[in-house]
């Protein structure tokens, strides 16, 4: 045998084995494919679902289903609702509660709750019961509350008598859900909250709280005829006053309040000519109502932002004593020359300061005194003071007596939008403007050049220095001018009032109470 020979055999040979190889190959990967076919097919159509839904009577075609699948819904959150409502005998298209569940429905529980109504003789279509549904309420729930009523019990609500006793009532409110009203209508809130307007009513209308505690059923009538249903979800069916208790004796309370309130006025009567006499002084001046006067104008445009300082140098030493370092009270600095610019940038602005942000500092917390020896000191030395006005316009100040070089340094810087203005106390009669395209500008208190209500202010050539006794003699003119046009009975008093010094102590113990708290402290109005 030949080599060619030898060849073909083993060919041959080979061939005859491999049969049954590939034979074997071919049979497995068409069972491969087969179980594919098979589970890609189950994932489309549920054939169990298929199945269950013609075992109940209710047909829905295979086709149907596979829609169901490719629009990515599943089939047993329909196909089960559909049978449920087929077997309670409910006119329901599987179309409908599609549509109903892609617009964000529960499908299961407005079918359930067809089924309840169905059961309980309520007439409720579906669209309606889908509406309900889809506007965020509980249908299932409603239609229970039509059959079986809710009771509602509102949160202890407090009332005043005529004669000042207060009433703490809680009362049950039973409600039934309103079918036709439930769409668009008030929820429980809105009775609760009514209910408690009711009781509040009741009770303030009554001469005596012991008439309310004496019939209790007052509160009951009285609120049951408003008609508090009105406009909500629900229809009231009785209103139970579950429980009265007598609270506190709200018209001593108050009387004892008035009567606080008439002493720190007096008080703040008494301290108004000391704290605030002296303040008022400043905006006196010319060149201060100068400012005022451009502001009201709008001349400067509109205030960003105030700042300013008031320095002195009386106590920069340790050996530095005064009558002010004894008996001052909760502040000495603040109150002694702080005030001061409080009340020329009031002025000014047309408005008080409503919040305060003080850091106070004493430097020195022991000084010696007249007699030669150590005294402690309990007040500030200085202080640093954020501001916010009435308006919400922001300013800082620093205030202090141990500034070495200040002899009576009191300066006033609004930050508008046209231009800055400031004013100091050591050259006081003179406004220096700063504009962004001319730089600096000084402007001297003259009648021709000043606006024409600063004119009464000007009692002095220019170049002569306004000073203190002039501007005390502007307060009083100001005061008897106030009394001839009759603006003394108003706020529009152009000289100090009363108004002027409470508000004054209100700074002072707004400011102390913020440095002690570290925090921003609301000074309290008048």
């Amino acid at each position: 045998m030949n080599a060619q020979s030898l060849l073909m055999s083993a060919a041959y040979y080979m061939e005859d084995v491999s049969d049954p190889v590939s034979t074997l190959l071919w049979i497995g990967l068409a069972i491969l494919v087969a179980l594919i076919l098979v589970v890609v097919f189950l994932r489309f159509v549920p054939l169990g679902l298929w199945i269950t839904s013609l075992a109940a009577g209710v047909h829905v075609s295979i086709s149907s289903l596979v829609g169901m699948r490719l629009r990515r819904i599943q089939p047993k959150r329909l196909v089960e609702p559909l049978i449920k409502a087929r077997k309670a005998g409910l006119d329901v298209t599987l179309s409908k509660l599609e549509t109903h569940l892609l617009a964000g429905g529960n499908v299961d529980r407005v079918i359930n709750a067809l089924i309840a109504a169905q059961r309980s003789n309520i007439e409720m279509p579906f669209e309606k019961a889908s509406a309900i549904d889809l506007a965020g309420r509980d249908v299932l729930q409603a239609v229970q509350m039509s059959v079986t009523p809710k009771v509602i019990e509102t949160p202890v609500v407090a009332a005043i008598a005529k004669d000042g006793i207060e009433l703490r009532a809680k009362a049950r409110v039973t409600v039934r859900t309103n079918i036709e009203r439930l769409v668009g209508g008030a929820g429980e809130e809105t009775i609760i909250a009514r209910v408690g307007e009711g009781i509040v009513t009741t009770v303030g209308s009554s001469e005596t709280h012991k008439q309310v505690l004496e019939n209790p059923d007052l509160i009951s009538r009285t609120v049951l005829n408003k008609g508090l249903d009105a406009g909500t979800a629900y229809e009231i069916l009785s209103i139970d006053i579950a429980d009265v208790d007598v609270g506190r004796n709200v018209g001593a309370q108050l009387q004892m309040d008035q009567a606080e309130a008439d002493r720190r006025i007096a008080q703040a009567r008494a301290e108004e000519r000391r704290a605030m006499a002296v303040a008022r002084e400043q905006e006196m001046k010319a060149s201060v109502q100068e400012m005022r006067a451009r502001l009201l104008r709008g001349l400067p445009g509109r205030a960003l932002m105030a700042t300013g300082c008031y320095l002195q140098e009386s106590a920069s030493r340790e050996t530095d004593w005064s009558q002010r370092m004894e008996n001052t009270g909760i502040s000495r600095t603040v109150a002694d020359i702080g005030v001061h610019w409080v009340d020329t940038a009031c002025a000014v602005l047309g408005e008080p300061v409503s919040e305060v942000f003080a850091d106070l500092h004493t430097h020195y917390p022991t000084r010696t005194g007249p007699d030669g020896t150590r005294h402690p000191v309990t007040t500030e030395d200085t202080a640093f003071i954020l501001v916010r006005f009435k308006s919400g316009l922001p300013g800082q100040f620093t205030v202090s007596k141990a500034a070495n070089g200040h002899k009576n340094d009191l300066r006033l810087n609004l930050w508008c939008e046209g231009y800055g203005m400031e004013w100091r106390q050591e050259q006081p009669d003179r406004l220096v403007l700063g504009k962004k395209e001319t730089g600096y500008e000084t402007i001297y208190m003259n009648p021709r050049t000043c606006q024409e209500e600063v004119r009464p202010y000007v009692t002095t050539p220019m170049g002569h220095v306004m000073g203190w006794p002039d501007a005390l003699r502007n307060s009083v003119a100001a005061f008897y001018r106030s009394i001839l046009d009759g603006s003394y009975l108003t706020q529009s008093m152009p000289c100090a009032s009363f108004r002027d010094g409470f508000l004054g102590m209100a700074f002072i113990e707004a400011c102390v109470r913020s440095s002690h708290e570290r925090r921003w402290v609301e000074v309290e109005q008048l």
